[in-house]
């Protein structure tokens, strides 16, 4: 069985450890799999961090057109990458841009959902692979919400509160009624073991992955 999994969601929840800690476990029940991370090179890590932080006028949708090339650019790739393994998993996709990038507008909500569906609109016309599942990690104590991963410093999005909380707005609410794949996980008042072992039954819900005993 070929699965394309992404894990998705607001900065700071792990999504990084749990894709590694996932690619392991998947490897334990002998499947080979494949991590993509995005934005998938340091150009345009460093392209939209320097757009962000030095506050240059790039509008949210042009900045969701960076990110989206990039995943354009990634297209072949991910295509071998489903061709040779067993599961692809991708460690944020076109849903983040969605998410964030509208809730960089800081506009209305009808505002808001046009510019959503204008975008998805596009990456639909582009970008050639859209996951079997999209596990969406938020914290419905955001406020209280801090990084799983030890030392670390916030980016441009991390220090922004109100992004943050506009974003994972989108990711429970819109984008779900844009993209049935998705289905959220709160990670609020779990451990990072209790995190993945939703993760894995939400996994295992669906593709059925456990052996059997």
């Amino acid at each position: 069985m070929k699965m394309l999994i992404c894990l998705e969601g607001i900065d700071g929840v792990g999504k990084t450890t749990l894709s590694l800690k996932l690619s392991n476990y998947l490897a334990h029940e002998c499947y080979t799999t494949k991590i993509f991370a995005f934005p998938s090179t340091d150009f345009v890590k460093q392209s939209i961090a320097f757009c962000l932080n030095r506050n240059y006028s790039f509008s949210p949708a042009s900045l969701a057109m960076l990110f989206g090339l990039d995943i354009y650019n990634r297209q072949h790739d991910i295509s071998s990458a489903i061709q040779y393994y067993d599961v692809v998993l991708l460690d944020r996709y076109f849903y983040s841009t969605l998410a964030y990038q509208g809730a960089m507008l800081r506009a209305d909500v009808p505002t808001t959902v046009n510019f959503i569906n204008e975008l998805s609109d596009f990456f639909q016309r582009y970008i050639l692979y859209t996951p079997e599942l999209t596990l969406v990690y938020i914290n419905s104590h955001l406020e209280n919400f801090h990084k799983f991963d030890g030392d670390w410093q916030p980016d441009f999005f991390e220090s922004q509160k109100d992004i943050q909380a506009a974003a994972q707005t989108l990711y429970k609410t819109i984008l779900p009624a844009l993209y049935p794949e998705i289905e959220v996980i709160d990670v609020a008042n779990k451990t990072p073991d209790e995190v993945f072992k939703a993760t894995v039954d939400v996994i295992d819900k669906q593709f059925n992955i456990k052996e059997s005993e």
